[in-house]
């Protein structure tokens, strides 16, 4: 859930193989957490989830590396 309070599940469902980067950063841009590094994953459903207990409510973002495209989704951290 967008926001979230305790944890985020990001799910990816993938039409074939692709090789994935999913990195979370704060609004400074820094990174914060690798989820998946230059991880060759299969089709299907993947999940993810990023543990936020240890970070301070605010707004982040997550950027994913699908092969040669690129998205950023922000994430909004509650409590």
């Amino acid at each position: 859930p967008n926001p979230a309070n305790e944890k985020v599940t990001i799910q990816l469902s993938l039409d074939k193989s692709y090789e994935v980067n999913l990195s979370v950063f704060d609004l400074m841009g820094r990174k914060l957490t690798d989820l998946s590094h230059n991880e060759m994953l299969t089709t299907g459903t993947h999940i993810f989830n990023w543990n936020t207990t240890d970070v301070e409510p605010g707004i982040y973002f997550y950027r994913l590396n699908i092969g040669n495209n690129s998205i950023a989704r922000k994430i909004i951290v509650t409590r």
